[in-house]
């Protein structure tokens, strides 16, 4: 029960906050149960000021662990804090400033069912700190799903947005989709790579890390169970994970001793895809929807990769053909070769230079140390072309970026939870000022009718169903672009049509399964307007569909009429920005630098409300009125 006496004593924290918005909406903040969703950047700063506003009842959720790389800008952590549960850190750091409050931390993702509607349900308001798209999506339509008013937030460099979502009122964060910035997590990157960006990522990250410049903020060759040794704010189970890993890291480290007397290209080699990997391995919770990583090692006496490595795909898998030599894709065995000898090279000559993607002996070992990793993770591998295409530097995280992005989104909650939210203005925060304001700020739009995920769920495909696989249509167009990873597929009429393959089938089924994949959408009932429902079995969205039959001689194969984002201009940056709840990295041209950043909503084409900047001082003025 809130002392009022007490909240009005002019030496409290809360006075200033009384003073300025009226002892009522102090005390709904103080009563109001708030989820938080992403504890990186802009997360350490957001629950540092939602502490100091009053807030009292917090669940935080966050997948990922702690870098000594976040430690120059995610300022709720320190260096014995590197390896450990970000969401629980970040707790233990905030409860200092209301030992009182009552917070709860996940280490999990946020997309697993049991933080589905129900689970949210019991919230007064969602504020996402997130930095991919399919999280927030997710996050999204579950907030839509429950009725539950959401904050979207994101930055990049000098630039960041707050956006306000509540479903009937305003656009969701889906409603004007474009393609996606090309960023990429953090802790995906370092942990759970997807896709072969991921991949040429890393291997420029390694680099950096035993090639490159001394790097103060990257302490590089920390063990990473030295990091977990401070075991006080573990749980029971995950100290047993623990136990388990010094076991097996134990024996590990004394092969990775044998490994560097033989030579120093043997000894990273071992470290970095076996060591490393191994240890990965062990955190079953990464691996509950996908095929573990596979720890690779050289044969005893020569440099070649040991004959009974098992469960790896050694030679790429439908390569387009090679125009030009660097247009072939290397295999396992001719990777790993070229690995070694680029190794021995730059250990050789110890120039300590920056990556550069011209310089031929750099871009051997990127290209091959992400092609070996790629192996590891069962991922797609990648040529000389393709990583001197992609790779490029990464764009600075700025802390005060994310200073002032947590600030709006505060802001933005006490006009949500004073029954004001028609009031809110979506901002952005730019660079260079206009008119001498760095913020922009518009009126809600109204949702989209043609969104399919707030508006009427119903979109109509105009696709090649006689040269359109099932298979294409799934991965090309369910998955990626609807975002839809696990869907079930009903006809008008009640009949299923296609569920995705689990643990309990038999081989018989998913044989059964991966053959309809192969046939053509009008020989497995998606022919020509047919009509059927996609639900999708780890989020509460169902899309209604009509298929209308095109030649489809075009530039893209297909149109999907519902307000959907065009897969030709956004199929391969999806591809790119997979999930995870972190720090992200953004490619541009030069890839000497390795830095993190949040990512920045989708840019959206909107009308400015140019008279009207947000939280200026005739803003703050009006909002202490109205309060």
């Amino acid at each position: 029960k809130i002392q009022k006496s007490k909240v009005l004593m002019a030496d409290t924290r809360l006075a200033g906050l009384v003073r300025s918005l009226g002892e009522p909406l102090v005390q709904k903040i103080q009563k109001s149960k708030v989820l938080m969703v992403g504890a990186g950047g802009i997360g350490c700063e957001l629950l540092k000021n939602l502490v100091l506003s009053g807030f009292e009842d917090i669940e935080i959720i966050d997948l990922d662990t702690i870098d000594t790389s976040n430690l120059n800008r995610q300022f709720l952590f320190q260096k014995q804090h590197v390896g450990k549960p970000k969401s629980v850190c970040a707790r233990s750091a905030a409860l200092r400033w209301n030992p009182d409050a009552k917070m709860v931390a996940y280490h999990d993702d946020v997309k697993k069912s049991e933080f589905g509607t129900q689970f949210v349900q019991q919230f007064d308001i969602v504020l996402n700190a997130l930095d991919n798209l399919s999280a927030r999506r997710h996050v999204n339509r579950i907030c839509l799903t429950a009725n539950v008013p959401l904050i979207e937030s994101g930055s990049a460099g000098y630039f960041g947005q707050v956006q306000v979502i509540k479903k009937g009122v305003s656009e969701c964060f889906e409603c004007t989709p474009t393609a996606p910035p090309k960023t990429f997590p953090i802790c995906t990157i370092r942990s759970n790579p997807s896709t072969p960006i991921h991949c040429i990522v890393w291997a420029q990250y390694v680099f950096k890390r035993f090639f490159g410049p001394p790097d103060e903020d990257n302490d590089g060759d920390e063990d990473q169970l030295e990091k977990r040794k401070d075991t006080d704010e573990m749980t029971e189970e995950q100290k047993a994970e623990l136990a388990e890993q010094e076991a097996q890291m134990s024996e590990d480290a004394k092969v990775l001793e044998k490994e560097q007397a033989k030579s120093y290209e043997r000894w990273l080699f071992y470290k970095l895809f076996h060591s490393e990997v191994l240890y990965l391995s062990t955190l079953a919770h990464l691996w509950t929807d996908r095929k573990p990583p596979v720890p690779l090692y050289l044969e005893e006496d020569n440099d070649n990769l040991n004959a009974n490595v098992q469960g790896v795909t050694r030679q790429p898998a439908n390569a387009p053909p090679a125009l030009i030599p660097d247009q072939r894709v290397w295999g396992l065995e001719e990777s790993v070769d070229v690995f070694l000898k680029s190794v021995a090279r730059l250990h050789k000559e110890d120039k300590k230079e920056k990556w550069e993607k011209d310089n031929s002996l750099h871009l051997d070992f990127v290209t091959a140390a992400a092609n070996i990793r790629a192996a590891v993770f069962h991922v797609e591998f990648s040529s000389r072309f393709f990583v001197k295409e992609k790779a490029g530097s990464i764009i600075p995280a700025i802390a005060t970026t994310n200073a002032i992005i947590a600030g709006l989104i505060v802001l933005k909650a006490f006009r949500v939870l004073a029954g004001k939210i028609e009031s809110c203005k979506n901002t952005w925060l730019k660079k260079q000022p206009t008119r001498g304001m760095l913020f922009v700020g518009c009126t809600l739009d109204p949702p989209s009718n043609k969104c399919y995920v707030c508006g009427n769920n119903f979109v109509t495909l105009k696709i090649n169903t006689e040269t359109t696989t099932v298979k294409y249509f799934l991965e090309e167009i369910v998955k990626k672009e609807w975002d839809i990873s696990a869907p079930s597929i009903v006809s008008n009429t009640g009949k299923g049509i296609y569920d995705p393959p689990d643990s309990e089938c038999s081989e018989d089924e998913i044989e059964m399964i991966h053959n309809n994949e192969a046939k053509f959408m009008k020989d497995h009932f998606l022919g020509n307007d047919s009509v059927f429902t996609i639900d999708d079995f780890n989020s509460p969205l169902k899309i209604t569909v009509t298929v209308v039959h095109i030649d489809g001689k075009g530039e893209k194969p297909y149109e999907i009429i519902g307000g959907v984002v065009a897969a030709a201009a956004t199929k391969e940056a999806e591809a790119e920005a997979e999930p995870e709840q972190d720090d992200c990295c953004v490619i541009l041209q030069d890839p000497s630098e390795i830095a993190v950043v949040e990512t920045p909503s989708e840019t959206k084409k909107r009308k400015r409300d140019e008279d009207d900047v947000v939280e200026d001082e005739t803003e703050t003025k009006k909002r202490k009125a109205d309060n």
